[in-house]
């Protein structure tokens, strides 16, 4: 039934909605606990809760967008691939062999991972007012009758080329600008563990 797809579409968008707000909680009860109890030291509990929550969250949307892809929503299918790519990353990232013979130590990963905690903010951040952002330029989409009732807030929502982005841009640029030099110095670390002989997987 419509009715149905329609409460199933919104549903998907609340879920959406609180699921970013926790993808900014994660992280700051992170850089909370290292700094207020455990003295500047990272909780492998924390991380490892984290990442199964950020593969629950993205595993949950991509199985959701799939149920609206089928049921005649215009999600773009790389979209969908890309939680799929995040999933992988944060399975990876679980198997970080830390204070483990041949792993690196918590002292060594403690300052990346703080950044990388920074960074997973100001993604939140970025996320919520793209959230916004996408939830009114669909709402303007569907009322000039250029999008279907079943089509979800996406990026895509952009192609008129609006001028109120004064506020998206600027931050998506900076959040682009921070994931290239967080990206590069991991790199810079794990090629500098790799010539010692200590994997980082």
């Amino acid at each position: 039934k419509e009715s149905e797809r329609l409460a199933f579409k919104d549903e998907y968008e609340k879920f959406k909605h609180r699921t970013t707000l926790l993808f900014i909680l994660f992280p700051l009860l992170q850089l909370y606990s290292a700094h207020a109890q455990w003295h500047a030291q990272w909780s492998r509990f924390l991380f490892t809760i984290h990442q199964l929550w950020v593969i629950y969250m993205y595993g949950s949307l991509a199985l959701r967008e799939n149920i609206l892809l089928v049921n005649g929503s215009a999600i773009m299918s790389w979209w969908i691939f890309h939680h799929y790519v995040s999933m992988a990353i944060s399975t990876l990232m679980l198997t970080l062999q830390v204070d483990t013979p041949g792993g690196i130590s918590s002292s060594q990963l403690q300052d990346k991972l703080q950044w990388f905690f920074w960074f997973c903010v100001a993604q939140g951040v970025v996320m919520c007012v793209s959230n916004w952002y996408q939830a009114k330029r669909s709402y303007a989409r569907r009322t000039l009758g250029k999008a279907k009732a079943l089509d979800v807030h996406s990026t895509e929502t952009i192609v008129e080329k609006p001028t109120d982005l004064k506020l998206l841009v600027p931050l998506l640029f900076g959040l682009y600008v921070a994931e290239l030099v967080l990206g590069a110095d991991l790199c810079v670390f794990w090629h500098a563990k790799a010539r010692d002989s200590l994997p980082l997987l």
